[in-house]
């Protein structure tokens, strides 16, 4: 510990430590760091606190926790700020859904350079159908195709995308029923047109995100390929498909915030900011807007 203590240029004490492994937190902790990695945690006992060096930067975290960052497997990003909220918040890897494939595979290069924002795992593009979900005002892609009407042109569409170095895509298969009655529902990617871009991507060694919230559409992706679901489903589902995910490793992301904030937006977004916290962090005219 001698050793370990000598070499410090940053020190973390006071602080409750949760170390990820699942042992129970750890109050007044002890944080060590020598070139950029963890070389000593332990408890900032009075004998601790003497071995350090006097030049190392002691950080007075009493009162505050420690803990690995945090990972947001689905999320949207308006702009350079909205990652660096959510680095502010504590995520340090963000799985980003992202319209522009080209723009988002390079801000995931410029991720690992930079430390204002967490690292980015971009799944780009989105895939929807003209007219449907994610083309309200969305942007498209220069690149490619992102409202294929034909399975050729879904197929092409994904060869571009991983030509453009995407490892990842993200499919809507949602008609919003669940959340528009009385209004019209929105038009659906036909069945061929998702199976060939499941399919496409699949034997092009690209993951895909599908976005299914009903339990019939869901079963049409795990059948198709899909890697990953990424909002809950709204109906329970049955025995035969927990045992088709797992036999797939088809993970399954819960975002249940989206049922809550879609169905009732006023509500949610005032229940939200009722919070202190949440409006202390963000920036003004953010808070303006959602209000």
């Amino acid at each position: 510990m001698k050793i370990l203590l000598a070499a410090a240029s940053l020190v973390i004490r006071g602080a409750t430590l949760i170390d990820g492994t699942g042992a129970p937190p750890r109050g007044n902790s002890l944080v060590v760091i020598s070139g950029g990695r963890i070389v000593f945690v332990g408890e900032a006992t009075p004998e601790a606190l003497r071995r350090l060096p006097a030049d190392a930067e002691v950080v007075n975290a009493a009162g505050k926790w420690v803990l690995p960052g945090l990972i947001d497997a689905h999320v949207h990003a308006d702009s350079d700020e909205d990652l660096k909220t959510m680095l502010r918040w504590g995520l340090t890897s963000v799985r980003l859904m992202a319209e522009d494939t080209a723009r988002a595979v390079r801000l995931a290069a410029a991720s690992r350079r930079r430390s204002d924002i967490p690292e980015v795992f971009p799944a780009a593009p989105i895939f929807t159908a003209k007219g449907g979900w994610w083309d309200q005002g969305e942007p498209a892609d220069g690149s490619l195709d992102r409202f294929p009407g034909t399975p050729k042109r879904a197929r092409e569409s994904v060869r571009r995308a991983k030509a453009l170095g995407s490892t990842e895509i993200k499919l809507m298969l949602d008609d919003m029923g669940w959340c528009r009655d009385p209004l019209p529902r929105l038009p659906r990617m036909t069945p061929e047109v998702a199976a060939a871009l499941i399919g496409e991507a699949r034997r092009s060694g690209l993951r895909v995100s599908v976005h299914a919230p009903d339990l019939a559409d869901a079963k049409e992706a795990i059948a198709g390929g899909a890697t990953a679901l990424g909002h809950g489903i709204l109906e329970r589902i049955d025995d035969s498909t927990l045992a088709e995910m797992r036999s797939r490793s088809v993970f399954y992301i819960p975002t249940m915030d989206i049922f809550e904030f879609l169905v009732d937006t006023k509500t949610f977004v005032e229940g939200v900011l009722s919070d202190p916290r949440a409006a202390l962090g963000l920036p003004p005219a953010v808070l303006e807007r959602y209000r």
